[in-house]
């Protein structure tokens, strides 16, 4: 969880960023890429959090029954 809240941070930051550069430069699309990175790491780990909350509710179903 703290790691995709930094992640959430991180975004906001590029974003930010993103909004005093001029879109269609180097920076700005290199800032463009460093958000999505962030982005999909994002989702990534959102994932892999989703499916550990899946498996720890499938255990602890089997343990019930």
């Amino acid at each position: 969880e703290e790691k995709i809240k930094k992640l959430d941070q991180e975004v906001l930051k590029v974003r930010e960023q993103m909004n005093r550069v001029r879109p269609n430069t180097s920076a700005y699309n290199s800032l463009k890429q460093k958000g999505l990175r962030y982005l999909k790491q994002k989702k990534m780990l959102e994932t892999q959090r989703d499916q550990l909350m899946q498996q720890s509710f499938t255990i602890g179903m089997i343990i019930i029954n």
